[in-house]
């Protein structure tokens, strides 16, 4: 499952959207996703550490 996440980026000093990868972590009793990786557009052209995104940071873990 894809899911588009927008917020504040200190590298950029802007507003920005990441695009999140939530892995299928479903059970025979019940559905659910996880956080997996990310794609960040921004981070080519700017020298952000990716390994440390607030916008991901502050992502939900999992998804029902």
């Amino acid at each position: 499952m894809q899911k588009i996440v927008t917020g504040y980026c200190p590298t950029l000093d802007n507003e920005c959207s990441i695009q999140i990868t939530y892995l299928d972590a479903s059970t025979l009793e019940k559905q659910g996703f996880v956080k997996g990786r990310f794609l960040c557009k921004h981070s080519v052209y700017a020298s952000c550490h990716v390994s440390s995104c607030p916008i991901f940071e502050a992502a939900p873990e999992t998804l029902q």
